[in-house]
């Protein structure tokens, strides 16, 4: 009984830890779909976010990365959730790789929702010299949502500082199209912005 007790007392405390550390925001969804002529690698697809209300006239609002694949433990997900700085990109002998089976369901389900809801706002080609199978064709997507997402410092030594993970429920947020943030996301130039994480 005295087991039971403890178990139920831990929970409430991790998912007031969890519910403190989130909170629902409108987001603009930027997603960076790579295409090459390189059969071994044809295809990349990254995942950027910003606030809505940060996109700004001066076409210098900042993105973060929103993780949309489990390459990292389970533990660092945890962590972000409950507001901590954590290591993404490095494993050790505490990591663990045990997330709910449902939560990857979830991940699947909010790609084809991202992509199917999402507008077209570049197209870039880059190419680099001689070796045709470097050329890349990007196509930049964004898709304004509402959502609630875990945030966190990243530890890792990488070009960003923070970074996203899908947490809550997430539905569109049409309204931003027709909003002056809209035209500015539309005139920045990507052509600049290092996607890969």
């Amino acid at each position: 009984m005295i087991k039971k007790v403890f178990s139920f007392i831990l929970m409430l405390i991790c998912f007031d830890g969890f519910s403190q550390s989130q909170i629902e925001k409108e987001f603009v969804v930027v997603i960076f779909d790579i295409k090459r002529n390189d059969k071994l690698h044809p295809r990349d697809i990254y995942y950027w976010v910003a606030e809505s209300n940060h996109v700004n006239e001066y076409l210098n609002f900042e993105f973060a990365p929103l993780f949309m694949s489990f390459f990292y433990p389970s533990n660092s997900y945890d962590d972000c959730c409950l507001g901590e700085a954590t290591h993404f990109y490095s494993i050790n002998k505490e990591s663990k790789f045990e997330f709910a089976d449902d939560l990857e369901k979830r991940q699947e389900h909010l790609k084809k929702f991202l992509k199917q809801n999402s507008k077209k706002i570049q197209l870039i080609k880059k190419n680099w010299g001689q070796n045709n199978l470097l050329n890349e064709r990007v196509s930049i997507y964004a898709t304004p949502i509402t959502a609630e997402f875990c945030s966190c410092k990243i530890l890792d030594e990488k070009h960003f500082d923070n970074v996203y993970l899908p947490f809550g429920e997430i539905r569109l947020n049409p309204g931003f199209w027709n909003s002056e943030f809209a035209s500015y996301l539309k005139n920045r130039d990507f052509s600049n912005m290092y996607p890969n994480y």
